[in-house]
């Protein structure tokens, strides 16, 4: 049975609606546990946006920052939260939906150049270590812009982006229209170290409309004269068993003495300084922060007998109040 059969499934069976908004549209959204998008993991943080919020406070003290370009919408082509909560559609046209489950975060990108559309978020402490995760559908009309310019796709950070402390920058470039990883990393001096190119990101022949499994490590140094920090991105299209290691840094100078000692803050997406021939609109969902390893996750198929994931003896997440 497909995934999508599954969600059809679920939405027949759910007993709640998440918000007045879906209520007055008498709209039930799938239950999100029969997907099981990153297998039985327990992570410090885990979001599948079907509370149709961002305001939700977490028990690790994670919260989501500042945001532009980027919404909440769901399967049946409603926007449900941008900044607050709302109603908007249906919009016709539209391919929305949530990997799991009924909603998914939507990064829209103008056309032309220097579009943008980012989430930041902080992590409620700094980890020396750590894994994010999460499931992306590329646009379906996906080409990368052209010009000798970025795109970016992920950040991380101890102290102050590109100012004090550690960073570290995904970036793609633009290759005959495909998608290329172009990382950096700024050391703990914030010396600028340069881009090393990583492998193909998104074949536009083959990868347009397809969701992409993506997991991102990074550790900080051993010690203050160690250069051994890792920024590794990996990559795993659904349905496919195993992970591609799109770029890999195991020496990078990021050991810090002051301030966060560890990463602490990030962003999803950001600027597309590539001149765009085309608006296009990612989709994100399964958003998941942890210290365990994300290349042990078993693969997700979506055919296997649904079985709930089992609830941690304390919550992860603490629901919306009020």
């Amino acid at each position: 049975m497909s995934k999508k059969l599954w969600h059809s499934l679920a939405a027949t069976l759910a007993l709640s609606s998440f918000g007045a908004f879906a209520a007055d549209q008498c709209y039930a959204p799938a239950e999100p546990v029969l997907a099981k998008p990153w297998g039985n993991l327990i992570p410090d943080v885990e979001e599948g946006f079907e509370s149709a919020t961002l305001d939700v406070p977490y028990t690790t003290g994670f919260s989501w920052g500042s945001a532009r370009g980027r919404s909440i919408v769901r399967d049946d082509q409603y926007r449900v939260w941008k900044g607050e909560s709302i109603l908007e559609g249906p919009e016709s046209g539209r391919e929305w939906e949530g990997f799991s489950g009924s909603h998914a975060m939507l990064f829209s990108f103008p056309a032309g150049q220097n579009g943008f559309a980012e989430q930041r978020f902080s992590l409620g402490k700094a980890y020396p270590e750590l894994w994010v995760g999460y499931w992306l559908r590329v646009p379906t009309n996906w080409t990368h812009g052209s010009g000798n310019t970025n795109n970016k796709f992920f950040a991380i950070w101890m102290d102050e982006y590109e100012r004090v402390g550690p960073t570290g920058v995904i970036q793609t470039r633009n290759r005959n229209g495909d998608s290329a990883i172009s990382p950096y990393v700024r050391t703990r001096d914030n010396d600028h170290l340069g881009e090393r190119m990583g492998n193909l990101l998104i074949d536009i022949s083959r990868d347009r409309g397809r969701w992409m499994q993506v997991a991102i490590h990074v550790k900080m140094a051993s010690g203050a004269s160690a250069a051994d920090g890792v920024f590794e991105l990996y990559r795993r299209w659904e349905g496919e068993q195993d992970f591609e290691k799109i770029f890999g840094y195991d020496d990078w100078d990021n050991y810090h003495v002051g301030g966060n000692r560890g990463f602490a803050h990030g962003y999803l997406m950001g600027w597309a300084n590539a001149t765009q021939p085309e608006a296009s609109e990612w989709l994100l969902d399964d958003f998941v922060v942890t210290t365990e390893n994300l290349l042990l996750v078993p693969s997700f198929t979506g055919d296997a007998a649904p079985q709930p994931r089992p609830a941690p003896a304390i919550p992860v997440i603490i629901g919306p109040q009020g």
